[in-house]
């Protein structure tokens, strides 16, 4: 008869507080988020030596030998998902970690879509014998919907600052990474001329903009200005939070 183990952790016997949810997920902060300044390229920033995403197709990996096409991180995020479901019972910790998760499977997501257009969609921990581990990619437009709909959680379940403690997400970190990938959802498809069943390129625009339409006039981060433009002030406060989403 398989037992519980009794000196070591299990799934049925963690993921109940604060404390193990915490500290299950701050490996996310990690795995997921790039902690270099400089890592982050666009048409805007490029290295002296540009990354594959950068250069042309030519120079990147297909997903069989890498490239991006890794989904240990989102298992991770699965995991906790389902078991805190379960075991935890402290409304206001499963509310803020079930956000924290979601809000790190939209930033999973809003990359693989970036690199790669079509992907599967998984929200749950497949067996090892599961078909899903072998399914197709699911539509572009069934990924943003579920994409969107964690966000969205994310930016109502996440609180609005953690009492003075940085650099973790926030209701404002999801609502940026929302305005983010709906305006490279949204640009995307209107300048490259690409209409897919669903929602229009002008869906996803009209998304960022009230997205970041609630950031500009709702939350506590704000741009720095002395209110004239010929004054230079000798000192500047700057908050930082998580809001950068690379793609």
């Amino acid at each position: 008869m398989r037992k519980t183990p009794e000196s070591e952790l299990s799934p049925d016997t963690y993921f109940k507080t604060a404390t193990d949810l915490q500290l299950f997920t701050n490996s996310l902060y990690v795995d997921v988020i790039s902690h270099s300044v400089y890592a982050e390229q666009s048409d805007l920033f490029i290295r002296d030596n540009p990354g594959e995403l950068i250069r042309n197709g030519n120079m990147r990996n297909t997903p069989a030998s890498g490239g991006g096409w890794s989904w240990t991180t989102l298992r991770t995020i699965n995991v906790c998902l389902e078991y805190m479901e379960k075991n935890c019972e402290d409304k206001e910790a499963y509310d803020t970690y079930s956000g924290l998760c979601r809000f790190f499977r939209a930033w999973i997501y809003a990359d693989k879509v970036a690199r790669f257009g079509d992907v599967p969609w998984l929200d749950y921990v497949p067996g090892s014998s599961d078909e899903s581990l072998y399914k197709p990619r699911d539509s572009r437009e069934l990924v943003l919907t579920h994409m969107i709909e964690d966000a969205d959680y994310a930016a109502e379940h996440l609180p609005s600052g953690y009492g003075g403690t940085t650099y973790r997400a926030t209701k404002w970190a999801a609502l940026a990474l929302k305005a983010r990938f709906c305006l490279f959802e949204g640009t995307f498809r209107k300048y490259h001329g690409i209409s897919l069943q669903g929602h229009d390129a002008n869906y996803y625009l009209q998304q960022a903009a009230d997205a970041a339409q609630k950031i500009m006039t709702q939350s506590p981060h704000k741009l720095f200005t002395t209110a004239n433009s010929s004054s230079q002030p000798a000192t500047a406060t700057t908050t930082r939070t998580i809001t950068t989403v690379p793609l």
